[in-house]
């Protein structure tokens, strides 16, 4: 299925939304269908673990050969240790090599206290943790997150908690001064190294800036407007923004038309098995205007 993909996305039939769409949903599909079979071979009960789904494949913005940022929540009243031991299968099914290759790298280190952290942990841990100690990072995160696997009444409770900790309001200069920390942080480790390349994804006026933008804003107004929760993918997160006046229409359309231009050459660069770097001089006009944004967006707020 991701072979018929490629070729309609190298054909030009099928829109970078559209091929991305479909990337998510046969990682779904698999995820489904890798944790029915293990809970039929455990003869474990169904329904006692949520498989929550971040980044990429959280956002619904799947590429080819993107990672699997995956957090297991377990049902209240569950067996630990059996619960523990699905994700850990589970984990190992999806990321298993073969000859013929693996699924997909799985990293559950998303989960709260990262590796510290319980493997599954309760819905109760979870969301004591979000209102406690969660890194401003970690609310970004959410941003992009859904429960895309396990039983209805705990994916709601996930779908509500993400939507009451949006939701707080939150002082805009404290947390334009937060995100542009940890903006500076991830440049500092992930820039691109070589010199005259320009990485679509880590360096400035790239991918990251336009997400970073998109989930201040979201956490900056979503308590006043609810509807900046009901999507986890930048596109229509900033067509949200844009209708309910947060963003102007301008801003919206040229961050999301860039957004776009990166993630299909990021495309590209994947089915060759390069890496996301170009020339730097390829997109230099596109960068000076998300720079731009990111000072008008972010940098005003913070001083």
């Amino acid at each position: 299925h991701e072979l018929h993909v490629a070729c309609a996305d190298i054909q030009g039939t099928l829109p970078i939304m559209k091929v991305s769409d479909q990337l998510s949903w046969l990682a779904e599909a698999v995820i489904h269908g890798c944790l029915d079979y293990l809970q039929y071979q455990t003869e474990q009960q169904p329904g006692q673990v949520a498989v929550i789904a971040f980044g990429k494949l959280g956002g619904l913005e799947l590429s080819y050969g993107s990672d699997l940022d995956l957090v297991y929540i377990g049902k209240k009243g569950s067996d630990v240790v059996k619960t523990s031991r699905l994700a850990q299968k589970l984990t190992q099914m999806l990321s298993l090599q073969t000859v013929s290759g693996r699924l997909y790298e799985v990293d559950t280190r998303l989960r709260p206290d990262g590796n510290a952290g319980p493997i599954v942990p309760s819905f109760d841990y979870v969301q004591q943790y979000y209102q406690s100690r969660a890194w401003m990072w970690e609310l970004q995160a959410l941003v992009r997150a859904r429960c895309i696997a396990g039983p209805q009444d705990l994916c709601e409770q996930f779908a509500e908690m993400r939507q009451m900790l949006l939701m707080q309001p939150r002082n805009q200069q404290a947390l334009a001064q937060q995100v542009a920390e940890m903006r500076s942080k991830m440049l500092f480790v992930k820039k691109s190294k070589l010199t005259g390349q320009f990485d679509l994804k880590n360096d400035e006026g790239g991918i990251t800036d336009i997400e970073f933008m998109i989930q201040y804003a979201v956490l900056a107004h979503a308590h006043d407007e609810i509807a900046l929760c009901d999507y986890s993918d930048n596109v229509r997160l900033l067509e949200q923004l844009a209708a309910h006046r947060f963003l102007s229409t301008t801003a919206a359309s040229e961050l999301n038309e860039i957004y776009c231009r990166y993630r299909e050459q990021t495309h590209r660069l994947a089915l060759q098995a390069k890496r996301a770097q170009v020339d730097q001089e390829k997109y230099a006009k596109e960068r000076i205007i998300v720079r731009d944004y990111w000072q008008e967006i972010i940098e005003s707020k913070a001083n």
